[in-house]
């Protein structure tokens, strides 16, 4: 009895470790396929955030921003730091090629279409420093020769009238007449013609082609013409030889003050923009040195 009972229990431990040792295997087998199945659904999660990226990549294109060479229309509202408006408009330019000042330059790379940007501009990248030598002061009293020699050529330029010894004529470089006292040579090539100005005495002239501002012939005599000149107080004057024009800050017994400063030098400015438009040109990378 005792041996039926001993071989029925080993029969039993038998049955339980092989029990055991399957649910082993299985948890190792079901371990690897769980381990399988983490890395496929990786995989997956992988290639479907390519196939994303691929499709919008396809289907949608980059927003341009504004860059140097870029020929871009915007809107601004500029102000003085007083609040003082100094403009209010729409304008076109080329972005670095100077058409603008230095930090409207800069301010506007970068924006794209309907993009507003808020931005103080110092006057260093606007209209630069005030400078107290391009304030000048001219003479109100001149004097300037009657008679001059000019070839019958380039004389013949500047007139409809006939060129003839003793014809009082226009010309388009004087405000007034002139008569023909002598021409040098029969061959009208290479002649050369003597004339002597004829202004009226107290008379004002004004031609804004040839004279910066009113004058009056205060005095002739055989050699000379005296005369006056009478600007106002905040008139523009253009300088061919600097290139700028001014405005006349003050008059004196003698002397006409002018001032060539940017009526916008040494001042900060501020400005709201807004990019309407962006026109992409070909030549934009070739403005290398915009950034520098």
């Amino acid at each position: 009895m005792k041996k039926k009972e001993v071989k029925k229990t080993k029969k039993k431990e038998t049955k339980k470790k092989v029990k055991e040792d399957v649910e082993i295997v299985d948890k190792k087998i079901l371990k690897k396929e769980l381990k399988l199945a983490k890395r496929d659904l990786l995989i997956l999660g992988f290639v479907g955030v390519l196939i994303v990226v691929a499709v919008f990549a396809l289907t949608h294109k980059p927003i341009p921003v504004a860059e140097p060479g870029d020929i871009v229309k915007i809107h601004y509202l500029g102000t003085l730091e007083n609040g003082t408006i100094i403009g209010n408009q729409t304008i076109t330019f080329k972005v670095g090629a100077g058409e603008v000042i230095p930090g409207m330059d800069k301010a506007v790379v970068g924006m794209a279409v309907g993009a507003k940007k808020h931005i103080f501009i110092p006057y260093e990248d606007a209209y630069g420093a005030y400078n107290p030598r391009l304030v000048f002061a001219e003479s109100r009293f001149r004097t300037r020769n009657r008679t001059h020699t000019l070839s019958f050529v380039k004389l013949n330029k500047t007139t409809t009238d006939e060129i003839k010894v003793g014809k009082v004529i226009k010309t388009e470089f004087l405000p007034w007449k002139i008569l023909i006292k002598s021409i040098n040579g029969s061959n009208m090539t290479t002649a050369n013609v003597t004339f002597e100005e004829e202004p009226v005495l107290y008379s004002l002239y004004s031609d804004p082609l040839l004279l910066p501002w009113i004058i009056n012939v205060t005095k002739i005599n055989s050699t000379t013409i005296e005369y006056e000149n009478m600007p106002r107080v905040g008139e523009s004057i253009y300088n061919p030889y600097i290139r700028h024009t001014g405005k006349v800050i003050g008059i004196s017994d003698d002397k006409i003050y002018i001032d060539f400063n940017h009526e916008l030098a040494g001042k900060n400015l501020i400005f709201d923009i807004e990019m309407l438009e962006i026109n992409k040109t070909s030549n934009a990378k070739q403005l290398e040195n915009f950034s520098n």
